[in-house]
């Protein structure tokens, strides 16, 4: 019987969800699904005690990919050189250039089939510290994420290792869309970018808590003039590869809500929370 994994000329067939496979197309990614496989992959890199200029790294290149405003999966599908882009060397672009192409990331797999059960289950929440999330560990005789969880709801940790600690592992744990300024200040300047480049809005100017400086930013605001508000919102729902409309409202002014959607690694959909952002027309 014939070996149906070789084609009629006798050569191999790539397995399925590869390029070339001719069965299946590679899944859709935002920038924020490549920068969680970035994140994960520096997370598991501290476990092992990996150069930590390395992982220090990746970790940068996961955040740059955030607020980057051009779709990354377009860039690797047009063949756009990514060292041009700060903090993006020869090996985070071939490692990008490979989620962009499978849907996944070798090295990342296999450190995942390496890890101990509690560092796979902490790559699911890559803003954790394996390094710090250990010694709550190894202090409380613990050794799952449901535990940190139920340690940090009931003090422990914080009387235990003090209230930095206990910051840490919270703001790892919760799900939030909740931004710091700085955070915010990186996402204003790479949207109003995207406003007044391919949007074509004539003025785009933050206002709202961001223009306030306001520590803790819940929902970037952005007013703009155009003549096409509908055209805007539509060519806005590609900012970052992906931003989906989840809300219109008619009022005295149209108003839209964006989003950056932040994943899990393998898709799941119980991320880090979503950036929603709103738009003003004037």
């Amino acid at each position: 019987m014939a070996d149906k994994s070789k084609s009629q000329d006798g050569q191999q067939s790539p397995p399925a969800g590869m390029i070339g496979a001719g069965t299946e197309e590679p899944p859709f990614l935002s920038n924020a699904d490549i920068a969680d496989r970035l994140a994960s992959l520096a997370q598991l890199l501290s476990a092992q005690k990996e150069n930590p200029y390395k992982v220090k790294a990746y970790q940068r290149a996961a955040a740059k990919l955030r607020n980057m405003s051009e779709s990354v999966q377009e860039l690797v599908q047009d063949d756009a050189d990514l060292t041009v882009y700060a903090g993006i060397g020869d090996a985070i672009a071939a490692a990008i250039q490979e989620i962009v192409q499978t849907g996944n990331l070798r090295k990342l797999e296999s450190l995942r089939a390496e890890a101990s059960p509690e560092i796979a289950s902490m790559n699911d929440y890559p803003r954790l510290d394996p390094k710090r999330v250990k010694r709550v560990y190894k202090k409380l005789g613990i050794s799952s994420v449901q535990e940190l969880r139920e340690k940090l709801e009931s003090g422990e940790i914080e009387r235990a290792l003090g209230v930095r600690l206990a910051q840490h592992v919270r703001q790892g744990l919760t799900e939030t869309r909740a931004m710091l300024l700085y955070q915010a200040d990186d996402l204003r300047a790479a949207v109003e970018e995207f406003l007044l480049g391919p949007c074509r809005v004539r003025r785009a100017e933050v206002v709202g808590d961001v223009r306030r400086r306001v520590d803790v930013i819940e929902e970037p605001a952005f007013v703009i003039e155009t003549d096409d508000f509908s055209g805007v919102v539509t060519r806005l729902q590609r900012y970052g590869g992906r931003t989906p409309l989840v809300l219109r409202q008619r009022q005295c002014r149209f108003c839209a809500f964006f989003g950056r959607r932040v994943t899990y690694p393998a898709g799941r959909q119980k991320g880090l929370g979503t950036a929603h952002g709103r738009l003003h027309r004037v």
